[in-house]
């Protein structure tokens, strides 16, 4: 991953942090040091290697999610794979959908399925999160600030936790889900 990428993934999962606490600043002086535990270091005292298990722990701390008692879908979907390519299908769950102040937040359950250990968001479904309301004919983007990055790490084979961020629909009480350049969305999901 580039630096540049790491910094965008960083500063997504800052802001989802925030959002999902209610947190605007810091009480410290600032100079707190991060807190890691034993699993995130390797022998030397220095950060894993392992970008997988990052991805997962990472994925699931930024967005709230209790991996000892996950949520059950909303809504789903399965976004075919690339022919001859890495993944052969990914399955995106919309986990939890809630309204924060004038922020839509949506949190989804991405399981690419494949032969390596590792993806990335864009290869395994073109990431393009959007909220398409079919009746008043009006497409919501997510905002770059509260999604997570194109870029983002997967671990293969197992379910991986990211999220994006909208503004909240307005004259509709169902919306359809969008996950894909593609156009593969999730149609009629109750908004909260």
């Amino acid at each position: 991953m580039t630096p540049r990428a790491c910094r965008v993934l960083t500063i997504g999962a800052i802001i989802g942090a925030l959002a999902l606490t209610g947190c605007s600043g810091s009480d410290g002086d600032g100079n707190a040091k991060p807190e890691t535990s034993s699993s995130d270091q390797g022998a030397s005292g220095g950060v894993t290697k392992d970008p997988g298990a990052d991805a997962r722990a990472n994925g699931a701390k930024a967005t709230g999610i209790d991996l000892k008692n996950p949520p059950k879908a909303i809504a789903s979907i399965t976004v075919p794979g690339a022919p001859k390519g890495e993944v052969t299908d990914t399955l995106v769950e919309l986990v939890k959908f809630e309204e924060r102040g004038k922020v839509l937040l949506a949190v989804y359950r991405v399981t690419p399925h494949g032969t390596k250990e590792e993806t990335s968001l864009q290869r395994a479904l073109t990431w393009r999160p959007n909220l398409i309301d079919p009746v008043n004919l009006k497409l919501y983007e997510a905002v770059a600030e509260l999604t997570t990055g194109f870029l983002g790490d997967l671990v293969m084979n197992e379910p991986n936790y990211v999220m994006a961020g909208f503004a909240v629909p307005q004259n509709t009480d169902t919306i359809d889900v969008g996950v894909s350049h593609d156009g593969v969305r999730m149609e009629g999901v109750k908004l909260p």
